[in-house]
């Protein structure tokens, strides 16, 4: 893990903040789940999650009842879903406002790209993330 956020940190420097979230975003699933080859997954706006969509190993689902872990940009989706999925935004508004069930959020603020994992729907969904994200882990906003 170390090698990819040394990978990262590179990329930052000379690639496109599309390759950047690329990037992100694959560490992101890899760790949220390890063991899958093909990771089923529903996003509520595919603009907004267009990194994602250039991952190999992501299959993009219609019905977000079928996904391993859903993607959320717009408030008006969590009508949709159920909060027994693995739920992750991109906006630091929605990862607050639903902390006790959204696993966690990655957002740019100020040019930067931030990452925010909470811990107990972590703890809920059994997941222990490798020890480089580990500093990503709060316990409340």
């Amino acid at each position: 893990m170390k090698s990819l956020l040394s990978l990262l940190l590179l990329l930052i420097l000379q690639a496109s903040p599309l390759e950047i979230e690329k990037e992100i975003y694959k560490i992101i699933i890899g760790a949220l789940l390890p063991n899958k080859k093909i990771v089923k997954v529903w996003i509520d706006n595919p603009d907004a999650f267009s990194a994602i969509l250039r991952l190999h190993k992501i299959r993009l689902v219609q019905n977000p009842q079928k996904a391993d872990i859903l993607f959320i940009s717009k408030q008006d989706s969590f009508s949709k879903i159920s909060f027994k999925k693995i739920i992750f935004v991109n906006s630091y508004t929605l990862l607050k406002r639903y902390q006790k069930g959204v696993i966690g959020g990655f957002f740019w603020q100020k040019g930067r790209p931030n990452i925010v994992f909470l811990r107990k729907p972590l703890q809920l969904h059994h997941i222990t993330l490798p020890p480089d994200l580990q500093k990503y882990i709060e316990d409340k906003l």
